[in-house]
């Protein structure tokens, strides 16, 4: 690339140069009054080839004041008119130099004025290169101003708030037909929940729970993450008149549109078939506390607390009694609290107040004891009632 003093390419590097206080001691206001206005680019030659401009080059402007240099030349960037160069820098006029900032006279630009237009020629620095030129007409025109990319907001919870009906699908580009019991598939977001509940058949009488999407959702830019039942998903949220559209990409980047129109009707209610639960463990029945061994293997049993019982029903629920100690009554209080639970293996697996915890367990058939290893290696020893 040829080193030149001051072209296009390397404006910048003197725009913000300070002159000193008697910048303008060699000249006279006569002897600059020519040259003052405002100038489009209208030709480049670079090595003594002539520079075809482009759209964007043609809106290049320059303005002499009576001591600063303006300068705002734009390019083609990404298919967009950019400022490629923008700033202001002091200036002196001596005999055919333009003094930009604090250069010399050598490194400094000839100028010539000749109907209207103003040819400015940049030196160079390197054997072997040729000079820049650079000629503008006078011109009215306003400075070029960049256009303001909108700032990208995303979509907020008070577009997509609402009740909608599935009206569209498409896997891939292929439109998927709608029956007339997909159709009746719904979605509801509020403020905090996201809700889907599709449906499958085709009797729309007796159409089938095609499955319930339900969980929290938080918005990021344009996409929607969903905390759902059955796993988290991502979508793209666009509109399109009165449609919400969500695009997805899945498995093997296949891409899935859904569209939903907006809709008044309450959001279906369906009757969930409880699933009976049935365990069949050992461990399901009723058990008296009978021993509490510490890690030492020693008894460690309160007053009261051989009263205490555990119930596994083959539900899943879970019934545990405990007794304390009332010291003012003298006498056992006692406290039931239920759960359910589930078992495999040997652990056992229970929630209470939609808390989950563990603990392991072990089974002596021909003692007909259960042993429930609790915290700090203690364990609880039931019999069975």
């Amino acid at each position: 690339m040829k080193k030149i003093i001051l072209g296009l390419g390397i404006a910048v590097a003197t725009l913000f140069s300070c002159s000193s206080d008697d910048a303008n001691s060699d000249s006279t206001n006569n002897e600059n009054e020519s040259i003052l206005g405002k100038w489009k680019l209208v030709s480049l030659i670079e090595n003594n080839e002539q520079k075809i401009l482009d759209d964007c080059e043609k809106k290049s402007i320059v303005e002499f004041t009576e001591t600063i240099f303006v300068n705002k030349l734009t390019s083609n960037k990404d298919g967009e008119c950019k400022l490629d160069v923008a700033g202001n820098t002091p200036y002196k006029i001596k005999n055919d130099l333009i003094i930009f900032g604090n250069e010399t006279d050598e490194e400094s630009p000839t100028f010539s004025l000749s109907n209207n237009r103003l040819t400015i020629t940049y030196k160079v620095i390197e054997d072997g290169d040729e000079p820049l030129v650079e000629i503008f007409e006078r011109t009215t025109d306003d400075f070029f101003v960049e256009a303001i990319t909108p700032e990208i907001t995303g979509i907020t919870k008070d577009q997509i708030k609402g009740g909608y009906n599935l009206v569209f699908e498409s896997e891939n580009g292929e439109v998927i037909a709608l029956d007339d019991c997909r159709k009746k598939t719904a979605l509801e977001i509020t403020d905090d929940v996201f809700k889907q509940l599709y449906f499958s058949g085709s009797d729309v009488d007796n159409c089938g729970n095609g499955g319930l999407i339900t969980g929290s959702y938080i918005i990021q830019n344009s996409s929607l993450l969903v905390k759902a039942n059955d796993g988290d998903f991502e979508t793209e949220v666009t509109f399109e008149e009165d449609l919400l559209i969500f695009t997805e990409k899945v498995e093997d980047d296949e891409i899935y549109v859904e569209k939903w129109k907006k809709t008044t009707e309450d959001f279906p209610t369906i009757e969930e078939e409880e699933e009976e639960v049935t365990i069949q463990s050992p461990i399901v029945g009723e058990w008296q506390l009978i021993s509490i061994l510490n890690k030492d293997g020693k008894e460690d049993i309160q007053e009261c607390e051989e009263l205490n019982t555990l119930t596994f029903e083959s539900n899943g629920n879970l019934k545990v009694l405990t007794h304390d100690f009332d010291s003012s009554s003298m006498t056992c209080e006692g406290k039931t609290t239920q759960s359910t639970y589930t078992v495999e293996d040997n652990t056992i697996k229970f929630t209470v107040n939609g808390i989950e915890s563990t603990t392991d367990f072990s089974y002596d058939s021909e003692k007909d004891e259960l042993t429930i290893i609790g915290s700090e290696e203690n364990s609880s020893v039931y019999k069975r009632k």
